[in-house]
């Protein structure tokens, strides 16, 4: 009992400290007008009814559940957020289309709950080191959240919009085929990948 005590209070004190560490974040980043949407809806699914019907291309429906939108109703702006608690994925990796949930809920929101607004952002808030990280629109509500160098402009957004549903496509595409040859992007990682062994790409 005194063991499992011990696993309780640590595991408790971490959430503690993680959710305060986050909400004195945000309420920093509220304060100082660096974000300026505002959260409205939590676990805001989509894709699994008709009224919040995602078709990303011909035949191609996507479903999901977004933590949070945050929206700025005066400009008419809405940014997502996604909370991690694991690894976050590169801006190159967002940029080129390989990382595909956030842009996936950026045009799910944009198509299913605020067709008028535009978006401001996409957000990964990591949990664990207390870090935001994602994109955000050039010159939108929440620009300032980012650094320079993860704010696009809307013609970048375009491509990426783009190459996530050629990505998407493809990959419905060969699941289709029974296609599921391992093909990295980055071979380097194959040195410490779990499943090397198994996959037998460099072999």
């Amino acid at each position: 009992h005194a063991f499992h005590s011990s696993v309780i209070k640590e595991f408790t004190d971490r959430v503690f400290h993680t959710l305060a560490a986050l909400l004195e974040r945000e309420s920093n980043e509220f304060a100082e007008h660096t974000k300026k949407t505002i959260p409205k809806f939590c676990e805001w699914d989509f894709g699994r009814s008709n009224e919040r019907r995602f078709e990303i291309a011909d035949g191609l429906q996507v479903t999901g559940r977004i933590d949070r939108v945050d929206v700025d109703d005066t400009n008419r702006q809405f940014s997502v957020v996604d909370f991690k608690t694991g690894a976050l994925p590169t801006l190159d990796d967002i940029l080129s289309g390989r990382a595909l949930q956030l842009p996936l809920y950026v045009l799910a929101v944009q198509k299913t709950l605020f067709p008028t607004f535009s978006p401001s952002a996409a957000l990964f808030y990591g949990l664990k080191k207390d870090r935001v990280f994602g994109f955000a629109l050039k010159g939108s509500s929440d620009e300032k959240i980012l650094s320079k160098r993860n704010v696009i402009s809307t013609t970048e957004w375009q491509e990426v919009q783009d190459r996530t549903i050629v990505h998407c496509v493809h990959i419905v595409h060969c699941v289709h085929q029974g296609n599921f040859d391992p093909a990295p992007y980055d071979t380097k990682k194959c040195d410490y990948c779990d499943f090397k062994r198994i996959c037998g790409y460099k072999q």
